[in-house]
């Protein structure tokens, strides 16, 4: 008897295997499963429910087979591959995503003379690219194709962007799609023009992920489209596309940590007078939108007894008092040493000032050129320290595989006041320069701040300049 029904289990498990999604013909094994109502042979998987909406007919849930379905084993989907993975019902899309024997599609296969290459993996896919297709050498923010179906390659140091226009001569749609495993956190603008040079611009949409899975392989057809008959009505005779990339603004990441928004808050919390960290209580003038301390608005008024009317700022000061703020006594009673590579002196912070008078330090000079090959190889430089308006003033230049972090830091409480300016010039052409800047932040002593807090506050405190923004701007050859 028990072998017998071990028999039968097996003889319903090879039959429900054989049950195959209509559109991309893998097991019904992801829910939610979907089946035709007027014809029960034309079944959906849960890969492929996303499309439900855009096929004519309609379609059931089937909830009775997925409940049965639970108490089988499947196949994975890269079976043909060469996986011989036997997997339970809510294994299955787990397994599919990190399975060895996934493949990708290269994506020219849109093309009239198609790319049939299936690659297992998405490094392949890149070294594929680069031998069998023409790849851009540099990744630029901006680049022009023509209006016809074709794909372009743009290659950086950090991974690949497959760009596509299609034209759907059936359906009479021109459509384009950005595709890339490395550069999701960007987004890009469409935007056609005619021969007249009138344009029209298309709704900015984030890059899309390159998949794996089959059908998403298709992902033009999710990308933007418009009908093709509009656009030359719009603009008579359509010519060429502009494509621009740029990055999401990390200001405005879901993802922002705790130590990222105070650093943001800090931005705000200060007097507009003296441009000292402001603390209760604290006032806004009438009619502007200038918020002073205590001391400052006294002062004003001592030198102007008719100044201009003020209110206490209550909502401000509830913000403020959610912050958390280091005492200043103890802040400059604690033992620190010189900021000076090599000095052995030590003391308070109040005191430092004294030691920069009595003591021979060489500051660096403002406005002065470095070599960022100097830095490419030295990853250990020395910063730069400069004196302004009686203020110390921290530049680093350090390099990663990725590219140059640019900082400069204040030592004094007044750092708000003080705005830098970092240009960057091509080697054999001056005139060929792009201007950066940032607000100086606060030096923050290693006693004030944990490790994960200072790393995350320091994100915060620079400017990173990539390699690949180098190259764009001056192929490679800078200074």
């Amino acid at each position: 008897m028990a072998e017998r029904i071990k028999s039968t289990f097996t003889q319903q498990n090879t039959s429900i295997s054989d049950l195959k999604c209509t559109i991309c013909e893998n097991p019904l094994s992801v829910a939610p499963i979907y089946c035709r109502d007027s014809n029960h042979t034309e079944t959906v998987c849960g890969r492929c429910a996303g499309q439900v909406t855009t096929i004519y007919g309609v379609f059931t849930r089937q909830t009775a087979y997925e409940e049965f379905a639970k108490k089988m084993v499947f196949s994975c989907m890269f079976k043909p591959e060469g996986c011989e993975n036997q997997l339970k019902w809510n294994e299955v899309e787990l397994h599919e995503s990190l399975c060895p024997f996934r493949f990708w599609m290269c994506p020219m296969f849109i093309k009239e003379n198609h790319c049939e290459f299936q690659i297992t993996s998405y490094e392949s896919l890149i070294d594929h690219a680069k031998l069998s297709h023409e790849v851009s050498s540099h990744a630029k923010s901006k680049i022009t194709m023509q209006l016809e179906t074709q794909i372009k390659v743009l290659n950086s140091n950090q991974g690949i962007i497959f760009v596509i226009v299609y034209k759907d001569e059936i359906e009479q749609i021109l459509y384009c799609d950005v595709m890339s495993k490395n550069f999701t956190e960007m987004y890009y603008k469409v935007e056609i023009f005619g021969e007249t040079g009138e344009s029209m611009l298309w709704p900015t949409r984030n890059v899309n992920n390159y998949s794996h899975n089959f059908m998403e392989r298709k992902s033009y057809k999710k990308g933007m489209g418009s009908n093709w008959n509009l656009i030359r009505q719009f603009l008579g005779n359509p010519s060429y596309v502009n494509i621009e990339f740029k990055r999401k603004n990390p200001r405005f990441s879901e993802s922002m940590t705790e130590a990222k928004l105070q650093q943001e808050i800090n931005f705000k919390l200060h007097c507009d007078s003296c441009s000292e960290m402001i603390i209760p209580p604290l006032y806004k003038l009438s009619g502007t939108d200038e918020n002073l301390c205590n001391d400052c608005l006294r002062i004003r008024k001592e030198k102007n007894p008719y100044h201009r009317a003020s209110t206490r700022n209550h909502n401000l000061e509830k913000v403020i008092l959610c912050k958390k703020f280091l005492c200043e006594i103890d802040r400059n009673s604690k033992i620190r040493g010189c900021i000076f590579p090599y000095c052995t002196w030590k003391g308070k912070i109040n005191d430092f000032s004294d030691h920069l008078n009595g003591y021979s330090h060489t500051f660096s000079i403002l406005n002065e050129s470095y070599d960022l090959d100097f830095y490419y190889l030295n990853s250990t430089a020395p910063p730069r320290i400069y004196r302004f308006n009686d203020e110390l003033f921290i530049f680093r230049i350090e390099y990663n595989c990725k590219g140059y972090l640019l900082k400069v830091t204040c030592l004094g409480k007044s750092y708000f006041k003080y705005k830098y300016e970092i240009e960057l010039f091509r080697l054999k052409s001056r005139n060929i320069k792009i201007g950066l800047s940032h607000i100086t932040d606060p030096e923050l002593p290693l006693e004030e701040t944990s490790g994960c807090e200072r790393q995350e506050v320091e994100d915060q405190q620079n400017i990173f300049v990539t390699n690949t923004f180098l190259e764009q701007v001056f192929f490679s050859d800078f200074c």
